[in-house]
C-alpha cells in the first residue's frame, strides 16, 4: 500500500482486519462446540492487534490520526514513542507476568525497534511518492523544511524569500544529493 493513501481508504483498510476477526468469531461459534476456547483465542488476537503499538493495526490507526495534526516524519516518531510507552504500561499493570507476557513484550519491543530503524526509509518512500504522483488536497500549508512535509496537505516550502512547491523542492534536494555522489 502506498504511504500517501487517502485517509478514509487507509482507515477502512485498517479497520477491516479487526472486523474480519469479529466476523470469523461469529462464524466459528456456529460451527464448533467449544465456544469458550474460540472466544478466548479470538478475543486474544483481536485485543493484541488493536494494541496502540506501531505497526499493529491499533498503532497504525493512531498514526493515521496523528498524521492529520503533525508532519509525516514527526508522526512516525510520536507513534514509536507511544508504542514504547504502551509496552512499559503493559509491563507495569496488575496482570500476572508469566513467560508468555515476557515473550510478547520482547517480540513487541523488537517489532517497534525494527520500525524505528526504518522510519527514514518510510520517509524517503513518502517523499518519492509525493514527487512521482499527483495528489490533490483541500488544505495546504507553508513549511520551511522537507522534514515537515504533511501527509494530507499540499505543502509549500519557503526558504528565505523563495517559495517552492513540494515537487520543486524535492527535485531540488535530490539534484543536490546527486551532485554530491
Amino acid at each position: 500500500m502506498d504511504i500517501n493513501t487517502p485517509f478514509i481508504k487507509e482507515l477502512i483498510i485498517l479497520v477491516m482486519g479487526p472486523l474480519f476477526q469479529v466476523f470469523a468469531y461469529y462464524l466459528l461459534i456456529n460451527i464448533f462446540k467449544d465456544i469458550d476456547l474460540i472466544k478466548m483465542y479470538h478475543l486474544g488476537i483481536l485485543s493484541f492487534n488493536l494494541l496502540p503499538i506501531y505497526p499493529l493495526d491499533g498503532g497504525r490507526i493512531i498514526n493515521l490520526f496523528i498524521n492529520k495534526k503533525y508532519p509525516f516524519y514527526k508522526s512516525l516518531e510520536i507513534s514509536i514513542i507511544i508504542s514504547y510507552l504502551i509496552i512499559v504500561l503493559i509491563l507495569f499493570t496488575n496482570i500476572k507476568i508469566g513467560i508468555n507476557i515476557i515473550i510478547m513484550e520482547l517480540f513487541l519491543v523488537l517489532l517497534i525497534h525494527k520500525e524505528e530503524k526504518k522510519k527514514d526509509i518510510y520517509f524517503q518512500k513518502f517523499i518519492l511518492e509525493r514527487y512521482f504522483n499527483k495528489y490533490n488536497y483541500k488544505k495546504s500549508i507553508m513549511i520551511n523544511s522537507i522534514r515537515k512535509l504533511y501527509k494530507y496537505k499540499t505543502n509549500y516550502i519557503k526558504i528565505g524569500k523563495i517559495l517552492y512547491t513540494e515537487k520543486e523542492f524535492i527535485a531540488l534536494n535530490y539534484q543536490i544529493f546527486n551532485k554530491k555522489c
